[in-house]
């Protein structure tokens, strides 16, 4: 990892280190799955709020891994992040332990909205477990 000065430029104050992969969605997110699963051998799940992009889904069964699909909640016209039941799933005592990380994702077609990277990201730390943001096609 490197840490990159762009972070703060962009607006991301609290990012400490990023990687930015030369490759296409698909690889990047595969190789960042499976470069986490060496870091944690007993992860097996990916807690995945659902979006209806098949790459997103693809990787995770090619990391051998194993989806969690979180349902978006609808909010006025939008369908948003239902960080409810990440919230769940990230207490649950028993799963905790196999979960790898929360894969969220910032582009994505209405009415569904962009995650809640903020949100997730702090639950992640608070639970102690990764968080990948699939940020093809943002800044």
């Amino acid at each position: 990892m490197f840490i990159n000065a762009m972070n703060k430029t962009l607006g991301y104050p609290s990012i400490k280190d990023s990687l930015v992969l030369p490759f296409a969605t698909g690889m990047s997110l595969t190789i960042t799955l499976l470069t986490l699963k060496s870091l944690n051998p007993a992860g097996e799940y990916v807690i995945f709020p659902r979006i209806d992009q098949k790459t997103c889904i693809k990787c995770i069964y090619t990391a051998n891994l194993k989806p969690i699909v979180v349902e978006p909640s609808i909010v006025g016209d939008e369908l948003r992040t239902n960080l409810d039941k990440i919230k769940e799933l990230l207490s649950d005592p028993e799963l905790r332990p196999k979960i790898l990380c929360v894969q969220s994702t910032t582009s994505c077609f209405a009415p569904r909205a962009y995650d809640s990277v903020l949100e997730i990201s702090q639950m992640c730390k608070e639970f102690g477990v990764g968080h990948i943001i699939n940020n093809a096609y943002g800044l």
